[in-house]
């Protein structure tokens, strides 16, 4: 079974760390190729002779767990591997020379959800908006949540005939991030981590 360790290097100094996330990785696995996805914090791709894991951590890299994904790829040898940095689409061969290509994640413009605690909410100027310009959320509201603390959720305040209902869901936000509540959000996915809110529900 192949061992999987994680790298970091210090900046100023030539040391390097060493971790071991092998984790639950199934034993017996020859592990032939590795792909990080850019698109999603902490989360790599090991191509094995018994088809695709994933491996994630949600404690920023300090712990890691894997499961097979057969997102459209078969359970055989993978012999090269690779996620694009801004697409998220997967491209794997395999032993048998066929190729394979999935998304990692689903596409612009798909409504989605995500459910999860405040952990940060932000009401700000018009304009000034959240995230890179490739990346933009153009919103006076934003919020992330703890399950997934690399994406962003936001919604407009500008004065147009929807705005009693985002108001709406501005107090939700407050009182779930005041008292630590649950929400579910609904959202247009605007690009590879924002997405603009258009219904927040709280749980409990």
């Amino acid at each position: 079974m192949h061992r999987l360790r994680r790298f970091s290097v210090t900046p100023t100094a030539a040391n390097v760390a060493v971790q071991d996330i092998t984790s639950n990785l199934p034993g017996q696995l020859a592990v032939s190729a590795l792909a990080v996805d850019r698109m999603n914090s902490f989360t790599i791709y090991a191509g094995t002779d018994r088809g695709v894991y994933r491996g994630r951590s949600m404690d920023h890299g300090d712990t890691w767990t894997w499961d097979a994904y057969m997102n459209g790829l078969p359970a055989t040898k993978i012999t090269r591997f690779q996620v694009h940095p801004v697409t998220g689409v997967v491209r794997a061969s395999t032993y048998g020379r066929s190729a394979y290509e999935v998304n990692t994640d689903w596409p612009i413009g798909s409504l989605m959800s995500a459910t999860g605690v405040p952990t940060f909410l932000r009401v700000h100027d018009p304009g000034t908006g959240y995230g890179p310009p490739g990346d933009f959320l153009d919103a006076e509201v934003i919020v992330k949540l703890n399950s997934e603390p690399a994406k962003a959720f936001g919604f407009q305040l500008r004065d147009d005939p929807a705005e009693g209902a985002r108001q709406g869901m501005l107090a939700q936000l407050l009182t779930a991030f005041r008292k630590n509540r649950t929400v579910r959000i609904d959202y247009i996915r605007t690009g590879l981590h924002n997405g603009r809110a258009i219904r927040v529900e709280t749980l409990n």
